[in-house]
């Protein structure tokens, strides 16, 4: 048996990260959306310190040097490849209506099985 953690990632070229096969494998453990500069997991927001140490988890088991640039660098990337047009308010309905409708449509989402950089960015 293989342990995972000798096997070389997708995203790792040599000593350099493909940030993009990057962000997609971490998107298939933790499906995100950036609205306004801000994560937002299926459970609602989350805040960037939380998806920086869980890069930094990710990227510890194959990179030694250059942690914290490296986290800060794959951290913008992943807003910038996950970018969505903010959420429409719909002012006909009320907030609870409105609050279902957006976890109902959130959830859809994240389970749809697709790759979050397949949604369209804008």
């Amino acid at each position: 048996m293989t342990d995972i953690l000798t096997e070389t990632p997708i995203w790792l070229e040599g000593k350099a990260i493909n940030e993009v096969e990057f962000c997609n494998a971490f998107l298939q453990n933790r499906p995100l959306r950036c609205v306004n500069g801000r994560f937002y997991g299926t459970d609602g927001a989350v805040d960037d310190s939380t998806i920086s140490y869980e890069i930094s988890t990710m990227l510890t088991a194959h990179v030694n040097y250059g942690i914290a640039k490296k986290v800060q660098a794959l951290t913008a990337a992943l807003k910038l490849l996950i970018h969505s047009e903010p959420f429409k308010i719909r002012p006909d309905l009320s907030k609870t209506t409105r609050l279902i409708s957006l976890v109902s449509c959130n959830n859809s989402i994240m389970t749809s099985g697709r790759s979050m950089t397949a949604f369209p960015m804008r």
